[in-house]
């Protein structure tokens, strides 16, 4: 199998030593789609800037950033969920699992 993606792909892929390990867990693909996205908030950045830059010089909002009170309460937001999705799991889905 892995011989043929090799083939059909042409990249040296190799089997994972823990094959459990690696399909349990997507966390790379996670931290991988957040680089990504990270990239592609620059870009809009720098495609913006370049925007205003070339409308004349009284449209110049480059320093603004009025959504950033929106960004960083929905932070909160999130971070306050998660704080409590840690909380509640233990009790609800962890204490008291036992091995079938």
């Amino acid at each position: 199998m892995v011989e043929e993606l090799r083939r059909i792909t042409g990249l040296d892929l190799k089997l994972s030593e823990n094959l459990v390990e690696a399909t349990q867990d997507t966390g790379a693909f996670v931290q991988l789609s957040g680089v990504f996205k990270r990239i592609v908030v620059k870009l809009s950045k720098v495609c913006n800037d370049l925007r205003l830059l070339s409308s004349g010089p009284r449209a110049g909002q480059l320093q603004l950033n009025v959504i950033e009170p929106v960004i960083a309460f929905q932070l909160y937001q999130s971070i306050e969920v998660m704080r409590n999705v840690m909380i509640v799991l233990p009790d609800q889905c962890v204490v008291g699992i036992t091995a079938n």
